[in-house]
């Protein structure tokens, strides 16, 4: 698989925020199966988009753990990151 790129939420593409998902993870729950990761990184950037959200309107992004987060005519809109899998892990791709 070395060498293909995808895209995918910045949390799991060995990112800063991966690292910021698991600590919030570790703390919020003990012993949470993988399969919930996802549902609960969009549930912190939910959250974290009500703090934002004033700031968003004026055109500021947000970073969030699922992709850059960005307010047009009332939409959130989310970009992902790039990775290429290098030697069976997805790498960041810029």
């Amino acid at each position: 698989m070395n060498g293909i790129v995808f895209c995918d939420m910045p949390a799991f593409v060995n990112t800063s925020r991966s690292q910021q998902l698991q600590q919030l993870m570790q703390r919020g729950s003990s012993g949470s199966s993988e399969q919930y990761h996802r549902l609960f990184a969009m549930g912190v950037d939910a959250y974290q988009l009500t703090h934002q959200l004033r700031n968003m309107q004026s055109g500021a992004q947000y970073e969030g753990v699922t992709g850059n987060l960005s307010l047009n005519n009332n939409y959130i809109n989310r970009r992902l990151a790039w990775a290429k899998m290098s030697d069976g892990a997805p790498t960041p791709v810029n």
